[in-house]
């Protein structure tokens, strides 16, 4: 259980791992019981001022050691890093029982539902009659040319091409 604490807990099922570039796996040497402390930060193994693996509240200038008396020693960065690393992406399990779990999902489920209610109302026009007001060119100057032409002698309707023609004598 993970719980906001100045001193250590944990046990023996705890242990550090590693993914890339290769898999390794560091288990409790039996030595020291400095297995997890979170205050200000999070950390895994090694002392109070200095443990093994540790990411401040901030997650900027994280430190990774080689070796504690808690668990078994490696490198968990490469040698180049010089045990300081940056987090590009944290993923966190099982944080807090089932019933934290359960609240959890169900905010994230009223969360989507409220969004995609907002973005249906935002997506829906109801009352169309404002566009129409808006955009009603039939008494603007736009069409106006039309209403001339209307009765002059030269215009005629062109129906083969779907428009107006003006003939004009030359």
């Amino acid at each position: 259980k993970w719980k906001r604490s100045k001193d250590f807990y944990g046990d023996t099922n705890g242990f550090i791992f590693q993914l890339y570039p290769t898999l390794s796996v560091f288990s409790p040497t039996g030595i020291e019981s400095n297995f997890i402390k979170l205050h200000d930060g999070l950390g895994f193994g090694g002392t109070k001022d200095m443990p093994r693996i540790f990411i401040p509240a901030s997650m900027e200038v994280c430190n990774a050691g080689v070796m504690d008396k808690t668990f078994r020693e490696g490198n968990i960065l490469p040698v180049e890093a010089l045990e300081k690393f940056a987090i590009e992406s944290l993923e966190v399990w099982g944080v807090g029982g089932e019933e934290v779990i359960k609240k959890g999902l169900a905010s994230r489920v009223e969360y989507r539902e409220i969004t995609d209610s907002n973005i249906y109302k935002a997506r829906v026009i109801k009352d169309k009659s404002s566009l129409v007001e808006d955009i009603n060119l039939l008494d603007t100057k736009l069409y106006k040319h039309r209403e001339e032409a209307r009765g002059r002698a030269e215009f005629k309707v062109d129906d083969t091409h779907g428009g107006y023609a003006l003939e004009r004598e030359q």
